[in-house]
């Protein structure tokens, strides 16, 4: 397609950069407007997620599962490493030792072992989104647990 010069109107070549009769420099052909993309609708907004409040959220939270396993693992593992140590100054005390730390460290073993088996027990009562015959057995874990610390 032979283009035409602005000035006087003459064909020019598309190779050429002034016009061959008046002398008038090519004018720029304005580059084509690229297309307007379709416009983008926002993305959904996020579900708010929106649980139990008070006694039942707090029950929810605590007996979950994950927060379950964790705080009775938590407990468990301290009160193991109250009586490994408990081993020790037992064999100290053999020799005459002060029970004062002993007494203390048992104290600390009871007190994480019934914590791990009331937080089993309550599950087990308390979270009735778990199936009856988990919460049977949590119920009897907790009950062992209570008693064996007893």
């Amino acid at each position: 397609m032979a283009e035409k010069c602005a000035k006087c109107g003459a064909d020019l070549s598309s190779d050429a950069a002034f016009c061959p009769i008046c002398g008038a420099a090519k004018q720029a052909q304005p580059a084509a407007q690229p297309a307007q993309p379709a416009p983008v609708a926002p993305p959904p907004p996020k579900p708010v997620k929106t649980g139990s409040g008070g006694l039942e959220g707090f029950i929810e939270f605590i007996f979950s599962t994950k927060m379950l396993t964790i705080a009775v693992g938590i407990c468990f593992l301290i009160a193991w490493i109250m009586r490994i140590i408990m081993q020790f100054i037992n064999r100290a005390n053999f020799t005459g030792g002060n029970t004062l730390a002993y007494d203390a460290l048992a104290t600390m073993n009871f007190t994480f072992m019934a914590g791990a088996g009331l937080l089993l027990f309550g599950a087990g009562f308390l979270y009735t989104k778990y199936n009856v015959y988990i919460r049977t057995g949590l119920i009897a874990a907790g009950a062992v647990i209570l008693a064996v610390s007893l």
